[in-house]
């Protein structure tokens, strides 16, 4: 239970509203795709999974964050819709300018709070991957 009560933790008002952004919007986006369990199960996977990956990887360091489920969220929306792009060459309704900064932001919230920047970087890996098998079994609508 450390890693998942770790995992809903964040130092301040900035690094929360940056996860809860994220995970509301990716959330709600693969939700509309794959369905709620997906979107638990992925939440478990990048949040308190990273979080765990990132404590094996430092035993010292105090892990704590949403960012690392937020970034894995996005990465498992952004790989299908990427791959799409590729093979098809069409346009589509995914602004990936946003996706950029909120991914940017995310990606900061380490540096401005205490939060694990690892748990960050293996949470978005983490995604990416799930969303690599998203595009493979189930191509995006």
């Amino acid at each position: 239970w450390r890693f998942v009560t770790a995992s809903l933790l964040n130092d301040g008002t900035a690094a929360q509203f940056a996860a809860v952004v994220g995970l509301g919007l990716f959330g709600w986006l693969l939700e509309r795709r794959y369905g709620a369990l997906v979107v638990i199960a992925l939440f478990l996977i990048c949040g308190p999974g990273a979080l765990a990956a990132a404590s094996a990887i430092d035993p010292g360091a105090v892990v704590f964050g949403t960012h690392g489920a937020a970034l894995g969220m996005l990465c498992a929306w952004l790989v299908p819709v990427l791959l799409k792009r590729r093979r098809s060459g069409g346009d589509d309704d995914a602004d990936l300018l946003g996706v950029l900064v909120i991914a940017a932001v995310l990606l900061l919230v380490p540096l401005l709070s205490q939060g694990s920047a690892f748990a960050g970087f293996i949470g978005g890996a983490l995604g990416a991957l799930v969303g690599l098998a998203f595009a493979v079994l189930r191509p995006a609508r």
